[in-house]
């Protein structure tokens, strides 16, 4: 046997090396066993040959340390036998390099760039792979200390090796496994999501979103409903990744898409990358011309931009559509105070107080923004 051979639906997983038999026997036997194994595709552990570090994925990120997030990966047979692709169990998404650099998140039919060979070293007892990219022929190494994609420096770097052990549970995190549930329970799960993100318990809340998606992957609102806790708990790129998934999966339900574009442009709008919000939200509004939700949140994009006659416009739709809410009143005022027509803003701030008396934020700027008028006049 060569010294470096293709993973194939002939070849070994660390998880089978326990079989005793003769030479002959293990070949035969290891050959039938992995076709099956594959074919139904396999839930494994990376771990780097070079450093005691494993391959997970922390903040939308693909990493390799000593205790990362999210361990477990999914290899997929393609319908090229040499061929692979590699899954994150936690977020769905797919190792590529279509954009250059390494990335994990969804993927086009065809890409390329999301497709591995897995390169088999039989000269240590514990059997290692290398994991090159099918369309650049770069080595996944972790040689200069971070993850990577690139050429070797030399063929035998420990820091371009990596173990597969199969493992039998599907993890939310590194430190809590969940055994994998047998029937559908998406919606006790969800629940069970929803009271915790009431009662701000994000962990819990994330575990039991993951395990809701996990039972039924083409579940958008829980797609939907994790990127909120990630948005919430200011883990941007893992929201996006969840925003991204969601808004795939919703169709033709055009309402959750929506949503989902609407909050991804919230994402990129707290980031500050307000043409990307306002793009996200032209295609939420798009798919439900009636969302007062999306018009109200690309008013805070022109807003952000100081664009205010636009984000006027959106706030006052968005009050047509729904009226009675007081984000919108309030965000009207918002534009009425930065343009210095404070009785204007009062006026919003009066309508919202009329809606909701009890709302501290409509009462206290009444309180303050007529101080502030007093001094003025």
């Amino acid at each position: 046997m060569n010294r470096y051979s293709i993973l194939t639906t002939q070849s070994v997983l660390p998880v089978l090396r326990s079989i005793v038999c003769n030479k002959a026997c293990t070949v035969f036997i290891i050959a039938i066993l992995i076709a099956v194994q594959l074919n139904a595709q396999t839930a494994v552990e990376i771990t780097n040959h070079w450093k005691p570090e494993k391959l997970g994925m922390d903040n939308g990120k693909t990493v390799s340390s000593s205790s990362p997030q999210n361990t477990i990966w999914i290899i997929e047979p393609t319908t090229d036998k040499n061929l692979f692709r590699i899954k994150n169990a936690f977020s769905g998404g797919y190792l590529n390099n279509q954009k250059g650099a390494l990335a994990i998140g969804p993927i086009e039919p065809g890409w390329l760039s999301a497709v591995w060979q897995l390169k088999l070293i039989t000269d240590y007892d514990i059997d290692y792979y290398q994991i090159v990219n099918a369309w650049t022929g770069t080595y996944l190494h972790n040689q200069n200390g971070k993850l990577e994609l690139g050429p070797l420096g030399l063929p035998g770097w420990w820091s371009a090796q990596w173990g597969f052990s199969a493992v039998n549970t599907v993890a939310s995190n590194n430190k809590q496994a969940v055994a994998t549930q047998q029937g559908s329970k998406v919606e006790d799960f969800q629940r069970e999501a929803d009271a915790f993100f009431a009662k701000k318990d994000y962990a819990n809340a994330i575990k039991y979103y993951t395990l809701a998606i996990q039972d039924n992957p083409q579940n958008a609102r829980a797609y939907l409903l994790r990127g909120n806790v990630f948005y919430q708990t200011n883990k941007f790129n893992d929201a996006i990744t969840d925003y991204t998934y969601a808004a795939q999966k919703s169709a033709p339900d055009n309402a959750t898409a929506s949503t989902a574009y609407s909050n991804l442009g919230n994402v990129y709008c707290s980031l500050r990358k307000y043409d990307e919000a306002i793009a996200n939200h032209n295609i939420a509004l798009k798919l439900n011309p009636k969302s007062d939700f999306a018009y109200n949140s690309r008013g805070n994009d022109y807003f952000k931009k100081n664009m205010m006659d636009s984000a006027l416009a959106d706030y006052k739709m968005a009050n047509q559509l729904q009226p009675g809410i007081i984000t919108s009143y309030c965000n009207m005022a918002n534009v009425y105070i930065a343009s210095g027509q404070y009785d204007l803003a009062l006026k919003m701030y009066a309508s919202a107080f009329d809606v909701n008396p009890t709302d501290t934020t409509s009462t206290t700027s009444v309180v303050l923004l007529s101080a502030k008028c007093g001094s003025l006049n």
